[in-house]
């Protein structure tokens, strides 16, 4: 892990106008660092005394209070020990006050969704000023849910927002992703048709990048980074089936996301219990399923790039399974495998026996070599194969 996101309560830092209590974030950035983490910090939660309508989500009495504030904490945070690089401003943006303040009542989830102007005006304030205070600073657009409620739809925002005038004032633009919103379809109907709109449609992770990137370029905005600043798995009730699955989805979602040329994905949460139960730790600190299965993904995948997505149906006549191909420069090529249904597939040719053998891990690490003369599924047809299962696996050639 190299990332860490701080969510920051405004209301809870400057208690009354000019009055303020570093102390928590203090110790969040400097244990943070410690660990060699790179923080993003948050600010949500308008205090009560800037607030304009109460909702501690919207906007403030005076947007100067906004001025003063960022310009304090970016100055307290820009250089040592804490070297603060990265400044989100507010948080699931795109929601509306009725779905934001029946979530979090107290401001931790924005409602900007009411008036996107608005909050076109925030940016700038915040932008402006955290540029002023620190030119190498990025700013963040605070991290995008996507969702769809009923009569409500929360996948246009982005480009209410930009046409609004807002794509001056943002380096970045995050998103969140649960694993319940990984079978939703996110097509061009999700928002609004403009001149030039490129009708695509992908599931899940994909889906929502691509309405992100379709958008941006449509809407004639270049040169922002899209990262993945959220990502989590309900895992109520986590009994053991649960947790597997817990354990499974990380894999495929960096997986995905590494293949979407994603730079940053941030695990929301590492401590217990998370949201719905989405923590890589046990109320204990000991690790669950899904927290082992990091390190090895991490040792498997360093310094790999995305080279391609496998065709399942094409190349190996399986139309449930998912595959990515990495590579690390022309020397070493590896697949990440899995099917997306609960029959195994014996995937065939996945390599000639001339190459000698295959490694296969799974995703807690254990390690198994495959020829074509021993257990790879069909042995002395020529080719090496791999039995895949909806358990994700790395496959390489072994030297």
């Amino acid at each position: 892990m190299t990332w860490i996101r701080i969510p920051t309560a405004w209301k809870n830092i400057e208690t009354s106008d000019d009055v303020y209590d570093w102390s928590l974030l203090d110790y969040a950035i400097t244990q943070s660092v410690a660990a060699g983490l790179t923080p993003m910090v948050g600010i949500v939660a308008n205090p009560a005394w800037a607030d304009a309508d109460g909702t501690h989500c919207g906007p403030l009495k005076d947007n100067q209070y906004l001025t003063d504030f960022v310009t304090d904490v970016i100055n307290r945070y820009k250089g040592a020990p804490y070297h603060v690089k990265y400044w989100e401003i507010g948080n699931e943006v795109d929601h509306h006050y009725d779905v934001s303040h029946r979530l979090y009542p107290r401001g931790w989830i924005s409602c900007w969704a009411d008036n996107v102007p608005e909050y076109v005006e925030f940016m700038r304030v915040a932008y402006e000023a955290i540029k002023a205070a620190d030119p190498g600073a990025q700013v963040i657009l605070g991290g995008l849910a996507m969702l769809k409620y009923s009569e409500i739809d929360d996948t246009n925002f982005l480009r209410h927002y930009l046409r609004a005038g807002g794509g001056p004032y943002f380096d970045i633009v995050a998103f969140h992703l649960g694993e319940s919103h990984e079978t939703a379809w996110y097509t061009c109907a999700d928002h609004d048709r403009g001149p030039g709109h490129v009708c695509r449609s992908a599931q899940g992770l994909k889906g929502k990048t691509q309405i992100i990137r379709n958008t941006l370029a449509e809407e004639g905005v270049s040169g922002k980074t899209i990262i993945l600043n959220e990502i989590g798995f309900h895992c109520e009730p986590c009994d053991a089936a649960r947790q597997e699955e817990h354990a499974r989805w990380v894999v495929k979602a960096h997986v995905r996301a590494m293949s979407d040329n994603l730079p940053a994905v941030i695990w929301y949460t590492l401590d217990y219990p998370g949201f719905h139960g989405s923590s890589l730790l046990n109320s204990d600190k000991s690790p669950r399923p899904a927290y082992n299965v990091y390190p090895v993904m991490a040792s498997e995948l360093y310094m790999m790039h995305y080279k391609r997505t496998i065709d399942g149906a094409g190349e190996f006549g399986a139309a449930d399974l998912e595959g990515y191909v990495f590579e690390l420069g022309s020397v070493k090529e590896k697949r990440v495998l899995w099917v997306n249904d609960s029959l195994p597939r014996l995937i065939s040719p996945v390599a000639s026996a001339e190459c000698g053998q295959l490694c296969v891990v799974d995703r807690y690490g254990n390690a198994r070599i495959l020829t074509d003369n021993t257990d790879d599924g069909a042995p002395g047809d020529g080719y090496i194969s791999v039995l895949v299962t909806k358990d994700p696996v790395y496959v390489y050639a072994c030297p």
